[in-house]
């Protein structure tokens, strides 16, 4: 077996969810040959409870015995006149031997036989060892006793029941999908979508992505084991995204191994963009998944002699989108009349460098206000004013290798040293560390300059100040505050992290965005979703802040709710910002959200996103040029983009009319449907008064009136708060929503957890069927779940979207709770 494919075999062994095991079991007696895998199956069958996996676990032992042996069992095989009597004579044992002496070809007299054979058989684990040898053979008039196992009690059995209908008949499992799509175990889901594919790719590919992208890291797997199933061409784009959200280092590996065993010219520039915008851990791990995927695309021969070219094209690729993405985030915030010292600073001390000159030039064609052009052109004209870096220059410092003078720079007036922090390079960083402290607690140093020595230790990953740094998240001063989170954040993660919901009930955006680009390395499904209640606040300030917060998630993972969102927003400055976005992230993929963004308004909107989607790159021109082909593939290359833009606008106008059309239409029953965002009794509040906010300014006030009148009769509503999750007295079905908990596990009660939060909830959870190791009693958790029916005892059974084991409750639920 392939070691890659045995290592997963192996960790699917001890999987808490039995479908893993069961695929696992049965790969190993397909093919399982080597004699290390002996004592792990024995080792696993003193702890395994489950009698069917038990059967598969004595049948692989002995299925892997004899194949790492080569030796033959005596039985009666296919070359036998009589393998039909000895079949029905044999026991469930031995008819497992019989079938594992079957080489791959079947005989052509058996080859019709599995019909027979399966009606035989008493054992589910045989029937199911039939199924899925004899399936390609199966006749058709007979796919009827197929269809029946598929509604087995048998877990095996129903699991080999269906991959079979899956890749021999999928429209009989038409009227299941939905059922399928929605199960418990990630196992059928994965299965369901492989038979969607056949049927609707396109909501195929909508269920695939939300496997991928979901909270539960058995779903997660269950997608990247689909993925193998499937034209690679189609995964791309969603595992691309999967990439830039997941955090699990186990899974990003088993993740790795599908994009190295598919070669492609255009993965590693994503995979090193990704690499660029992650945390330090993440990034090494991505780059050496990364370093294979180019190894393996080298000794392809798809690049002929170009590989070198092709090396240095990635990272000028990359560095040209890392210069975009700075301009994007400083140009953020030159919207104002006075600029920040440190960020004059640090646009002063980037703007020499080609790439980032570049970018601030291609930024006056972005749909940016006047005011903002203003301050770009300065700083472009102050760079074109000296003498620009050459790529291999050093980049010119006030302070290089020696330590920092503290009396000396002290001494200077603000703005100078402000500079000579940020021009300070690794070594001298490095040696300073005890400087910088000082710096730092000196009580005659500002703020600004505090923040920006304590920036300096964030970029160079100097430890030291740890202690000093949770103490400065509450400051007065969100700016040094920010500092602080973004220092924890960088140097000591753990530590940052009970304080996340404290940060982010700051009204300050920085703050706000520091704390998600935290959050989102733990949990970014949670990071997501606090994205996204800014996003759709009715609070205008609360969706500027969500815009400029975005900076932090790959723009793969928030374009289809920026477009959402930009579709209905008619507010100039708000679209702009949101428009920005596209600009700095240009890509192929933008085309279409762009024109969705046009269709949908009329005016300034409409033409700065008509002027973004004309200037967006053709996918033949995402990427750099790769290796020199054959003059012919040129030519036709060329004549094949100019069909592609001589149709594009027919092409996207007639989508436009498709999605228009499916959206009027009734959706099928297996459409994937996205979970929607329950707001709080409050949110519902608030949205009320930003609702009469506006419309009582309105030129018409019988439009504000009118709405007065419906409000009259919805808020009644807020008097009982839906979201609450004590929203019944007599037990009975509650509300579905979502809630953070912390607390402890009071007992385990066989696969059931009984969670007493902070606030003296009783939760009933069950952590192993939902993908989870069990916790001890006595653990403290952090949970995300959603409650869905309450006992009259007042305990609430509720779903794990996430759960986490901490050592102490945060501030946000009382850490004096013992």
């Amino acid at each position: 077996m392939n070691p890659n494919d045995l290592q997963n075999i192996v960790n699917d062994l001890n999987a808490p969810i039995k479908s893993f095991r069961i695929f696992a079991l049965e790969e190993l007696i397909k093919n399982g040959d080597s004699p290390e895998l002996i004592p792990i199956l024995q080792k696993l069958s003193e702890t395994e409870t489950d009698q069917e996996c038990l059967m598969l676990i004595s049948h692989a032992v002995t299925a892997v015995k004899n194949r790492s042996s080569g030796t033959h069992a005596d039985v009666k095989t296919a070359a036998d006149a009589d393998f039909m009597v000895g079949w029905e004579n044999a026991d469930d044992a031995t008819q497992m031997l019989m079938l594992s002496e079957l080489p791959p070809r079947l005989p052509k007299e058996l080859r019709t036989k599995g019909p027979e054979l399966l009606e035989s058989s008493k054992s589910h684990i045989v029937q199911a060892r039939v199924i899925r040898l004899f399936c390609r053979t199966w006749p058709h008039d007979k796919f009827n006793l197929i269809a029946k196992s598929a509604a087995s009690e048998s877990l095996t059995l129903k699991l080999a029941a269906i991959r079979t209908l899956v890749h021999i008949n999928p429209e009989m499992l038409l009227d299941d999908l939905p059922a399928l799509l929605s199960s418990d175990d990630p196992q059928f889901k994965a299965l369901a979508i492989r038979a969607l594919t056949k049927i609707d790719k396109e909501e195929a590919l909508n269920h695939l992505q939300a496997l991928l992208l979901s909270p539960s890291e058995t779903d997660r797997l269950a997608g990247i084991q689909n993925c193998t199933f499937l034209p690679f061409d189609m995964v791309k784009p969603v595992m691309l995204k999967y990439f830039a959200a997941e955090n699990n280092a186990e899974l990003l590996v088993r993740a790795g191994w599908i994009l190295e065993m598919n070669p492609d010219v255009k993965v590693p520039f994503y995979l090193f963009e990704i690499a660029e915008r992650s945390n330090e851990k993440k990034a090494a791990l991505v780059k050496k998944i990364l370093n294979e995927a180019v190894s393996l695309l080298n000794k392809s021969g798809i690049l002929g002699n170009g590989f070198a070219k092709y090396t240095a094209d990635l990272q000028a690729w990359v560095t040209k989108r890392n210069a975009l993405r700075f301009a994007k985030q400083v140009i953020a915030k030159l919207d104002t009349q006075t600029i920040a010292p440190e960020l004059d600073v640090k646009i002063k001390a980037a703007i020499h460098q080609q790439p980032i000159l570049d970018a601030f030039k291609e930024a006056l064609k972005w749909p940016i206000s006047q005011n903002v052009k203003t301050h770009v052109k300065n700083y472009i004209n102050i760079a074109s004013a000296q003498t620009l870096e050459k790529p291999d220059d050093k980049p010119k410092t006030a302070i290089n290798n020696e330590k920092i003078s503290i009396k000396k720079l002290l001494n200077k007036n603000e703005n100078d040293i402000l500079t000579e922090l940020s021009s300070l390079e690794e070594k001298s960083a490095v040696n300073s560390a005890k400087e910088l402290i000082e710096i730092i607690l000196a009580k005659e140093t500002s703020y600004d300059i505090k923040s920006a020595a304590l920036n300096v230790m964030s970029k160079f990953n100097l430890k030291g100040f740890e202690d000093r740094a949770v103490k400065q998240i509450s400051n007065p001063n969100v700016s040094f505050a920010t500092a602080a989170v973004e220092y924890l954040g960088k140097i000591d993660p753990e530590r940052i992290f009970p304080y996340l919901g404290q940060c982010l009930k700051i009204a300050d955006v920085q703050m706000k965005s520091a704390a998600l680009g935290i959050m989102k390395n733990f949990d970014f499904n949670q990071a997501l979703s606090f994205l996204n209640a800014m996003l759709y606040s009715t609070d205008p300030k609360q969706q500027h802040m969500a815009l400029q917060c975005m900076d932090q998630f790959d723009f793969s993972l928030i374009r289809d709710c920026l477009t959402e969102y930009l579709c209905r927003c008619t507010t100039e400055s708000l679209a702009e910002a949101g428009l920005c976005h596209f600009a700095a992230n240009p890509s192929s993929e933008n085309v279409y959200a762009l024109y969705k963004i046009e269709q949908a308004h009329e005016g300034v909107i409409a033409e700065q996103a008509k002027a973004l989607r004309e200037n967006s790159p053709a996918p033949a021109e995402e990427v750099p040029e790769i290796a020199a082909k054959t003059p012919t593939a040129a030519e036709n290359k060329i004549d094949e983009t100019q069909k592609v833009e001589e149709n594009a606008e027919t092409e996207l106008k007639n989508r436009f009319l498709e999605e228009q059309r499916k959206k009027r239409s009734k959706k099928p029953a297996y459409a994937y449907q996205a979970p929607e965002v329950s707001r709080s009794s409050k949110e519902q509040i608030a949205a009320i008064y930003y609702l009469f906010k506006d419309k009582l300014m309105a030129k018409y006030k019988w439009i504000a009136l009118f709405l007065l009148l419906i409000a009259a009769f919805t808020i009644w509503d807020f008097f009982v708060p839906k979201s609450s999750v004590n929203q019944t007295e007599n037990g009975g079905a509650l509300k579905a929503g979502q809630y953070v908990r912390e607390g402890i596990v009071q007992k385990i009660d066989g696969t059931n957890v009984i969670f007493v939060t902070t606030k003296d909830e009783k939760f009933v959870v069950a952590p192993v069927r939902e993908g989870y190791r069990a916790p001890k009693e006595g653990t403290l958790l952090r949970v995300s779940l959603v409650p869905f029916r309450k006992y009259p005892d007042g305990s609430i059974v509720a779903r794990i979207r996430s759960m986490r084991q901490i050592s102490k409750y945060s501030e946000e639920f009382g850490n004096n709770k013992k």
